[in-house]
């Protein structure tokens, strides 16, 4: 079984450059349901240089030096999801025109102003902070519609709220306080909770890959035995534990995998020897 080393080519050209001229824009799937708006299997391009930089990184996010072509395809098709071809540990949200009011109300999703999966109510984070008293304003915040008219201060202190702080990021968008907490937090030099805002931004900038791959070599090594089948090629469960979302999975990520590896095991692979 062929074993992937780092960037490798397909029939003598750079993975990348293979994908976006033989995959994208790629139409050959069951049609998805319709709140996927999908047209495409592979909607996006591959970013050559970012992605060329992760695979240059593998053993820095799978712990390997090799993987097989099944590993290969599961990290793939998440990080291309995820960061949506650009093969960089962007923010969540980060195009949008107000990433905050998209992660409190859900935008296309769901809302993170919950009590799930340790995230605390922005309300009630606001009023131990001292920032809002009033039990009207600790209502309104702990709700699922963004306080556009609040003021700007008390806007600008939610930022470090829940909410917000653990958005997606990386590249496998890590999302929720408690996945913060066992993949983030064990590489930071103090507790997650005393970064200020701009400071924990900055933190997770996309300039930050090393931090990036041990978070994602940390949470993809929580379930060994998923990363085991996925060497083996069962896709599914690690798509599960990435995005915990099935219809995704049966969807969108199953049939890119299994497309991807239908292509690629009738095409010459060579790993790039390293200079």
């Amino acid at each position: 079984m062929f074993q992937i080393q780092g960037n490798f080519t397909v029939n003598g050209i750079p993975f990348a450059d293979w994908f976006n001229q033989k995959m994208f824009g790629n139409t050959s799937f069951p049609p998805p349901p319709p709140i996927f708006h999908a047209t495409f299997l592979y909607p996006y391009q591959v970013q050559k240089a970012s992605f060329e930089v992760v695979m240059s990184h593998l053993a820095d996010f799978t712990g390997k030096n090799s993987i097989t072509m099944q590993e290969f395809i599961g990290h793939f098709s998440i990080m291309y999801n995820e960061t949506g071809g650009l093969f960089l540990p962007l923010r969540e949200a980060y195009q949008t025109s107000s990433p905050a009011r998209y992660c409190f109300e859900g935008g296309s999703k769901y809302s993170y102003n919950q009590q799930l999966l340790g995230n605390r109510l922005a309300g009630n984070q606001l009023k131990s902070w001292g920032i809002i008293t009033s039990a009207t304003d600790v209502a309104t915040w702990n709700g699922q519609i963004f306080p556009i008219n609040a003021p700007i201060e008390v806007i600008k202190a939610s930022f470090k709220c829940d909410y917000f702080r653990f958005r997606g990021w990386g590249f496998n968008q890590l999302t929720w306080r408690n996945n913060y907490l066992n993949h983030l937090q064990p590489f930071l030099p103090k507790p997650i909770d005393e970064y200020e805002y701009e400071e924990f931004e900055k933190l997770l900038s996309t300039d930050n890959l090393s931090l990036a791959f041990k978070v994602f070599h940390s949470f993809a090594q929580s379930s060994p035995s998923v990363i085991t089948n996925l060497a083996n090629g069962d896709y599914a469960g690690y798509g599960m534990l990435v995005s915990g979302w099935r219809d995704y999975v049966n969807y969108l990520y199953m049939p890119r995998c299994q497309n991807l590896y239908n292509t690629l095991s009738q095409a010459n692979i060579a790993n790039v020897a390293v200079a």
